[in-house]
């Protein structure tokens, strides 16, 4: 196992995107200013984009136990207080990815 650690840097990027959605998109409706402030998100993109390879290796390692922690820290980190809606779809998006990730798991069992 090699870790989680560039795995978490993604998921907390999701997590941000999805955050910040929540917050612009409250009141149905986007100012300059609310659609600037999606820059920092945007910003992580570069970084995670330089990590790729190491991103790869670790999703190609990525356990059972490590999904779980996975799903556990985008749980904990995502935090939604007005649209407690979109946080719940989001968190399911994560759960079914996870899923499917165990799915391909046992499929791979039988080569």
């Amino acid at each position: 196992m090699i870790g989680i650690d560039n795995l978490k840097i993604v998921a907390k990027a999701g997590v941000d995107l999805g955050t910040k959605i929540g917050e612009v998109f409250a009141d149905g409706k986007v100012s300059g200013s609310e659609a600037l402030s999606f820059l920092p998100v945007l910003l992580a993109i570069p970084g995670i984009v330089e990590k790729k390879a190491d991103i790869k290796a670790e999703f190609k390692d990525l356990d059972a136990t490590e999904r779980v922690e996975i799903q556990q820290y985008v749980a904990a980190e995502l935090q939604l207080p007005n649209n407690p809606a979109l946080e719940r779809k989001i968190e399911k998006g994560i759960n079914i990815i996870v899923a499917v990730l165990d799915l391909v798991d046992e499929f791979k069992k039988f080569e």
